[in-house]
């Protein structure tokens, strides 16, 4: 059932943001010319983070400029200025982590050179991977959720720029696994899936195994050997 109440109270709260904004840029005064003093970050480079932080924790919709200007301690019009609008923020955002993971794939392709040579340990190096990718980008998998939950045209932009390339990289290694006998399952496409869903939710919700739980490197590596305990063949 649809809760009108509440989509409205949200349209409302992207329209204030959005009239907030424009009227704090017809504010805006002019800027020195002239390179920033050295050391200090700029208006992208602080507001990215916290921007990837908000989409990934209260979804596009509950997500407001006001607070993440607020915590990026940059002026509200600076959003306008730089990236005009929410819509082009969230895609600075999706930029921003398609960077990131361009070391990733990277490292996703050696494995999958050299993964003939040893396809015991080279799936060991895998699952590892993968592990290291949810902690280096722990927001994605929140991401992910918060707009596979809506299904809208940000989700289908999410899963060609970021998504896909991830799976076309890690479906080939599960492949060789699955030939090599060393995982186990027939479907790669579903055994990428649930691996991911396998070692995203304990990174970002570490409450679910105790609530006590750090991420620490002898945490993550008891991770990595009971995922490839669960998911290798005996």
């Amino acid at each position: 059932m649809i809760d009108s109440g509440s989509d409205s109270h949200q349209n409302k709260s992207s329209l204030d943001d959005l009239f907030w904004c424009l009227m704090q840029s017809q504010k805006m005064t002019v800027s020195p010319r002239g390179r920033r003093p050295t050391g200090i970050v700029s208006g992208k480079e602080a507001l990215i983070p916290v921007a990837t932080r908000h989409f990934s924790r209260y979804g596009y919709e509950g997500t407001s400029l006001r607070k993440i200007a607020a915590e990026a301690q940059v002026d509200m019009a600076l959003i306008a200025r730089i990236f005009g609008s929410k819509a082009k923020l969230w895609n600075a955002v999706l930029e921003g982590l398609q960077v990131k993971q361009v070391h990733h794939l990277a490292k996703l392709k050696e494995i999958n050179d050299s993964f003939t040579d040893n396809p015991q340990e080279g799936t060991r190096h895998f699952i590892h991977l993968l592990i290291l990718i949810s902690t280096d980008i722990p927001e994605f998998p929140a991401l992910l959720l918060n707009e596979a939950a809506r299904g809208e045209e940000r989700l289908e932009h999410l899963l060609e720029l970021i998504v896909k390339p991830f799976r076309d990289n890690c479906i080939p290694i599960i492949k060789q696994a699955i030939a090599q006998q060393v995982l186990r399952g027939k479907n790669p496409h579903i055994i990428f899936a649930l691996l991911i869903s396998a070692i995203s939710l304990p990174i970002i919700t570490p409450q679910l195994v105790s609530n006590d739980m750090q991420l620490t490197p002898s945490v993550l590596e008891e991770l990595t050997q009971e995922v490839i305990f669960l998911v290798t063949a005996a």
